[in-house]
């Protein structure tokens, strides 16, 4: 005889996971133009058309019971905001991170996608910078067209959820012991008085923190970090994370040095290049 499960927890837990699984997420990525970008959705769409492994892929190593806790790949949507207004398809022809049948793959995928006018600063980017900029006159009015972009993404993809990720080039250092960036209160005042020690990645987190939109950091930047912003994301219930992806030589650095210190040995410097890191020698 086969037992009733339909109103156990199980049942319940299975439906939420299925229901998780089959949400349509929208990934608004900051400088979804970069190499970093443009080879995370190229990715997306190998691994949709059963032409890649998810070999590289941590999140493909969870046990079953968490995994599917996550969105399917098929049902990811990229949009996100750019210096430059190359498609994708451009850009990762650019990068050439690519190889060429994989590019073919996924060339018609990438062409669709057209990135965002952006946030620029010279003063915390000075190396990088375009010409595709958001055609404000303020702090505010980024912020509020930042805002007018995540809305028009979830509405025009028929989104269920959207999450912002930034991957743009990294960005000097902000002074966080300036009372500016202490409390959300004064950290408004200061997008009012259009501060000059704000830099855009601020911006773009202050913005997804209002339009309640989860934010991750994958770069070393000050983001959502700032002490005014994790306040305000806390006030508001709404997910913050990351601080620098560490997918290339900092990832070696954090793997090295606890084995060393483990092994008590001393070192006298420490000297890495930038071989593998696209612009990134250059923005920094």
């Amino acid at each position: 005889m086969l037992e009733d499960f339909s109103n156990s927890d199980f049942s319940a837990a299975a439906l939420e996971a299925a229901s998780q699984q089959n949400t349509r997420l929208g990934v608004a990525i900051v400088g979804l133009g970069g190499a970093v970008a443009t080879t995370a959705v190229a990715g997306v769409a190998l691994l949709r058309a059963g032409t890649m492994g998810t070999t590289g892929l941590p999140l493909a190593n969870l046990p079953e019971q968490l995994s599917d806790q996550l969105v399917r790949y098929e049902n990811l949507v990229f949009g996100g905001w750019d210096l430059s207004p190359d498609d994708l398809a451009t850009a990762a022809r650019q990068h050439g991170v690519l190889e060429r049948h994989q590019m073919a793959d996924v060339e018609a995928e990438l062409s669709a996608i057209q990135p965002w006018p952006a946030v620029g600063n010279v003063r915390f980017c000075r190396n990088v910078t375009g010409q595709h900029l958001l055609k404000v006159a303020s702090h505010a009015a980024a912020v509020e067209a930042m805002r007018a972009d995540l809305k028009r993404f979830r509405q025009e993809q028929n989104l269920d959820r959207v999450v912002v990720i930034n991957l743009a080039s990294t960005e000097a250092m902000p002074d966080l012991s300036l009372p500016l960036f202490a409390t959300p209160e004064a950290f408004e005042a200061a997008i009012q008085a259009d501060a000059e020690q704000i830099p855009p990645a601020m911006l773009y987190a202050y913005a997804a923190i209002l339009e309640g939109v989860p934010y991750v950091n994958f770069t070393p930047s000050c983001a959502a970090d700032a002490p005014a912003l994790l306040r305000l994301a806390e006030q508001r219930g709404v997910p913050v994370s990351g601080k620098d992806g560490k997918t290339g030589q900092t990832f070696m650095k954090t793997v090295l040095a606890p084995a060393l210190h483990a092994r008590n040995l001393h070192i006298d410097g420490w000297f890495s290049t930038n071989i593998l890191g696209n612009r990134d020698g250059l923005a920094l």
